[in-house]
């Protein structure tokens, strides 16, 4: 019975990711990859290669809740961010790979 459900919904899935693939203006939908691959990273290249500085302590803010504006959320933690002593050349990367 098990097998025969999961048949079932891998059959049903398949067929709706088809749907949403024809839509016109959606982009396509992110294939699942290897978690533990350098190559399959969010950031651009140029953020990639940039360390993060030594010292560096994230800003601690509290978690999105998906009740207030996200734009609100991030410009907390941007301006957060702003504090922090960072080098001109790993702002932009630190901002990025901070965001979690």
């Amino acid at each position: 019975m098990t097998a025969y459900l999961e048949q079932m919904f891998s059959k049903r899935l398949d067929a709706m990711q088809s749907m949403v693939e024809r839509l016109l203006g959606v982009a396509p939908p992110i294939r699942k990859s290897d978690p533990d691959s350098y190559a399959d990273t969010p950031f651009t290249d140029e953020n990639t290669l940039i360390e993060m500085p030594r010292k560096f302590s994230f800003p601690s803010i509290k978690a999105y809740d998906g009740t207030s504006d996200p734009y609100d959320h991030i410009a907390q933690y941007r301006q957060r961010l702003l504090s922090e002593a960072l080098p001109k050349e790993s702002r932009k990367a630190t901002n990025c790979k901070g965001f979690g």
